[in-house]
Protein backbone atom coordinates (compact mmCIF):
# COMPACT_ATOMS: atom_id res chain seq x y z
CA UNK A 1 0.00 0.00 0.00
CA UNK A 2 3.06 2.12 0.57
CA UNK A 3 3.68 2.85 -3.06
CA UNK A 4 0.28 3.09 -4.19
CA UNK A 5 0.57 6.88 -3.99
CA UNK A 6 2.58 7.62 -7.80
CA UNK A 7 0.41 5.01 -9.43
CA UNK A 8 -2.73 5.61 -7.79
CA UNK A 9 -3.41 8.38 -10.07
CA UNK A 10 -2.64 6.36 -13.04
CA UNK A 11 -5.57 4.25 -12.68
CA UNK A 12 -7.83 7.36 -12.84
CA UNK A 13 -6.78 7.73 -16.25
CA UNK A 14 -9.37 4.92 -17.71
CA UNK A 15 -10.23 1.53 -19.31
CA UNK A 16 -10.92 1.03 -22.74
CA UNK A 17 -14.61 0.90 -22.96
CA UNK A 18 -16.21 4.29 -22.82
CA UNK A 19 -13.62 5.76 -21.77
CA UNK A 20 -15.49 9.70 -20.41
CA UNK A 21 -13.53 12.81 -22.10
CA UNK A 22 -11.77 13.58 -18.80
CA UNK A 23 -9.40 10.69 -19.43
CA UNK A 24 -7.01 11.48 -22.82
CA UNK A 25 -6.34 7.34 -22.78
CA UNK A 26 -4.81 5.57 -25.53
CA UNK A 27 -1.60 3.38 -26.62
CA UNK A 28 1.30 5.88 -26.41
CA UNK A 29 -0.63 8.63 -23.99
CA UNK A 30 2.05 9.69 -21.25
CA UNK A 31 2.44 12.96 -18.83
CA UNK A 32 4.98 14.01 -16.54
CA UNK A 33 4.34 15.06 -12.86
CA UNK A 34 7.08 16.70 -10.26
CA UNK A 35 6.65 13.88 -7.20
CA UNK A 36 7.44 15.12 -4.00
CA UNK A 37 7.32 12.44 -1.05
CA UNK A 38 9.53 11.13 1.84
CA UNK A 39 13.15 12.27 -1.08
CA UNK A 40 13.93 15.05 -2.51
CA UNK A 41 11.53 16.20 -5.61
CA UNK A 42 11.74 14.02 -8.76
CA UNK A 43 9.99 13.86 -12.14
CA UNK A 44 8.17 11.11 -13.29
CA UNK A 45 6.80 9.89 -16.50
CA UNK A 46 3.67 7.46 -16.82
CA UNK A 47 2.62 6.12 -20.29
CA UNK A 48 -0.47 3.70 -21.19
CA UNK A 49 1.89 0.51 -21.85
CA UNK A 50 -0.83 -1.87 -23.77
CA UNK A 51 -4.25 -3.35 -24.09
CA UNK A 52 -5.18 -6.14 -21.17
CA UNK A 53 -8.28 -8.17 -19.55
CA UNK A 54 -8.67 -6.26 -16.72
CA UNK A 55 -11.35 -7.54 -14.59
CA UNK A 56 -13.13 -9.34 -16.95
CA UNK A 57 -13.09 -6.85 -19.43
CA UNK A 58 -10.91 -4.85 -22.06
CA UNK A 59 -8.32 -2.46 -20.03
CA UNK A 60 -5.08 -0.82 -20.08
CA UNK A 61 -1.98 -1.50 -18.25
CA UNK A 62 -0.02 1.62 -17.17
CA UNK A 63 3.44 2.15 -15.85
CA UNK A 64 6.15 4.49 -14.44
CA UNK A 65 8.80 4.01 -12.50
CA UNK A 66 7.35 2.55 -9.69
CA UNK A 67 5.64 -0.18 -11.45
CA UNK A 68 2.50 -1.06 -13.58
CA UNK A 69 -1.28 -0.52 -12.94
CA UNK A 70 -4.07 -2.46 -14.44
CA UNK A 71 -7.60 -0.59 -14.80
CA UNK A 72 -10.45 -0.77 -16.63
CA UNK A 73 -14.08 0.58 -17.14
CA UNK A 74 -16.58 -1.99 -15.67
CA UNK A 75 -20.35 -0.54 -15.78
CA UNK A 76 -19.47 3.06 -15.60
CA UNK A 77 -16.89 2.68 -12.92
CA UNK A 78 -13.05 2.79 -13.48
CA UNK A 79 -11.89 -0.20 -11.34
CA UNK A 80 -8.28 -1.07 -10.47
CA UNK A 81 -7.46 -4.82 -10.45
CA UNK A 82 -3.66 -3.80 -9.85
CA UNK A 83 -1.50 -0.86 -8.51
CA UNK A 84 1.95 -0.52 -8.31
CA UNK A 85 2.17 -3.62 -7.29
CA UNK A 86 -0.86 -3.99 -5.14
CA UNK A 87 -3.26 -6.25 -6.18
CA UNK A 88 -7.18 -5.93 -5.29
CA UNK A 89 -9.56 -8.49 -4.74
CA UNK A 90 -12.72 -7.71 -5.89
CA UNK A 91 -10.84 -4.27 -7.84
CA UNK A 92 -11.02 -1.26 -6.18
CA UNK A 93 -13.14 1.09 -7.33
CA UNK A 94 -11.34 4.33 -8.30
CA UNK A 95 -13.34 6.39 -10.88
CA UNK A 96 -16.86 6.79 -11.61
CA UNK A 97 -18.29 8.16 -14.78
CA UNK A 98 -20.90 10.70 -12.11
CA UNK A 99 -20.32 11.75 -9.25
CA UNK A 100 -21.29 10.04 -6.48
CA UNK A 101 -20.19 7.81 -3.19
CA UNK A 102 -19.55 4.07 -3.30
CA UNK A 103 -18.37 1.63 -0.41
CA UNK A 104 -15.66 -1.09 -0.83
CA UNK A 105 -14.48 -4.06 0.93
CA UNK A 106 -11.80 -6.57 -0.38
CA UNK A 107 -8.66 -7.83 0.28
CA UNK A 108 -5.66 -5.88 -0.82
CA UNK A 109 -2.24 -8.15 -1.79
CA UNK A 110 0.97 -6.89 -1.74
CA UNK A 111 4.55 -8.71 -1.37
CA UNK A 112 2.50 -11.68 -0.94
CA UNK A 113 0.87 -10.70 2.08
CA UNK A 114 -2.96 -10.45 1.81
CA UNK A 115 -4.81 -7.77 4.57
CA UNK A 116 -8.56 -6.87 4.65
CA UNK A 117 -9.37 -3.19 3.21
CA UNK A 118 -12.20 -1.50 3.04
CA UNK A 119 -13.35 2.23 2.91
CA UNK A 120 -14.96 4.75 0.22
CA UNK A 121 -15.00 6.40 -2.48
CA UNK A 122 -16.26 10.07 -3.08
CA UNK A 123 -16.47 12.30 -6.14
CA UNK A 124 -17.52 15.73 -6.70
CA UNK A 125 -17.13 18.22 -9.28
CA UNK A 126 -15.28 21.21 -8.56
CA UNK A 127 -12.99 24.66 -9.23
CA UNK A 128 -9.88 23.81 -8.79
CA UNK A 129 -6.45 26.58 -8.86
CA UNK A 130 -4.98 25.30 -12.57
CA UNK A 131 -2.59 26.96 -14.85
CA UNK A 132 -3.26 30.83 -12.77
CA UNK A 133 -6.92 30.49 -13.24
CA UNK A 134 -9.83 28.85 -11.45
CA UNK A 135 -10.70 25.37 -13.67
CA UNK A 136 -13.44 22.75 -13.36
CA UNK A 137 -12.66 19.61 -12.10
CA UNK A 138 -13.70 15.98 -11.11
CA UNK A 139 -12.43 15.13 -7.32
CA UNK A 140 -11.90 12.42 -6.07
CA UNK A 141 -10.92 11.23 -2.30
CA UNK A 142 -10.33 7.69 -1.41
CA UNK A 143 -10.47 7.22 2.40
CA UNK A 144 -9.34 3.20 2.80
CA UNK A 145 -8.48 1.11 6.32
CA UNK A 146 -5.88 -1.23 6.69
CA UNK A 147 -5.11 -2.96 10.03
CA UNK A 148 -2.99 -0.43 11.38
CA UNK A 149 -3.43 2.26 8.71
CA UNK A 150 -5.70 4.87 7.54
CA UNK A 151 -5.12 5.87 4.06
CA UNK A 152 -6.08 9.09 2.27
CA UNK A 153 -5.79 9.57 -1.79
CA UNK A 154 -7.03 12.61 -3.55
CA UNK A 155 -6.85 13.46 -7.36
CA UNK A 156 -7.90 16.80 -9.59
CA UNK A 157 -8.82 16.00 -12.99
CA UNK A 158 -9.34 18.30 -15.65
CA UNK A 159 -11.11 17.40 -18.91
CA UNK A 160 -8.75 16.84 -21.46
CA UNK A 161 -5.88 16.01 -19.36
CA UNK A 162 -6.54 13.37 -17.05
CA UNK A 163 -4.72 13.40 -12.98
CA UNK A 164 -3.51 16.88 -12.64
CA UNK A 165 -2.63 16.41 -8.81
CA UNK A 166 -2.60 14.03 -6.54
CA UNK A 167 -2.03 13.59 -2.78
CA UNK A 168 -1.33 10.50 -0.73
CA UNK A 169 -1.70 10.23 2.84
CA UNK A 170 -0.99 7.63 5.44
CA UNK A 171 -2.24 8.28 9.11
CA UNK A 172 -2.66 11.78 8.06
CA UNK A 173 1.05 11.76 7.35
CA UNK A 174 1.64 13.31 3.53
CA UNK A 175 3.28 10.34 1.23
CA UNK A 176 3.69 11.52 -1.70
CA UNK A 177 2.29 14.27 -3.72
CA UNK A 178 2.61 15.04 -7.57
CA UNK A 179 1.60 17.98 -9.52
CA UNK A 180 1.26 17.53 -13.57
CA UNK A 181 4.69 19.53 -15.56
CA UNK A 182 3.28 22.25 -18.36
Amino acid sequence: MKRIGILAALVLFGGCAKTPHVFPLKKGWSATYEVTGAFFPQVEEIEVLRASTVAGVPGWVLGGALGESRVAWKDGVLVAEQLAGTWYAPPLPILRSASGDEEWRGVAVTLGQAKAISGTFVQREEKVEFADRKTQSTHVVLDLSEPGAKIEIQIWYVKGMGPIRWEHRRNTALVQKAVILR
